[in-house]
């Protein structure tokens, strides 16, 4: 099910229920909250966030549950997931 707003989201959420054969929400990721994740989450649903081209706000969404992302720019995700690495001193 794609959702355009928060009005839209919100007024899934107030139905207590979910969608019949709706396993999953796509929507703009200024719509997503935490809270709103969680609500979608506790009904069982895959989120899905669209159109994310901020690192930060990638890392933010997949930190509070989002499952996927789409994305103009495929060079995020190798940022968002690249370990991280310290390199030894004198070492470059």
């Amino acid at each position: 099910l794609s959702l355009c707003s928060c009005y839209d989201t919100d007024a899934c959420l107030e139905q207590n229920a979910r969608v019949g054969g709706v396993d999953g929400i796509s929507m703009p990721e200024w719509a997503l909250t935490a809270k709103r994740v969680e609500l979608l989450k506790g009904r069982g649903c895959v989120i899905d966030s669209w159109l994310v081209n901020d690192i930060e706000r990638l890392v933010g969404l997949t930190a509070i549950g989002v499952d996927a992302i789409t994305t103009d720019n495929l060079a995020f995700f190798a940022m968002a997931i690249a370990p991280e690495t310290e390199s030894e001193p004198g070492v470059s």
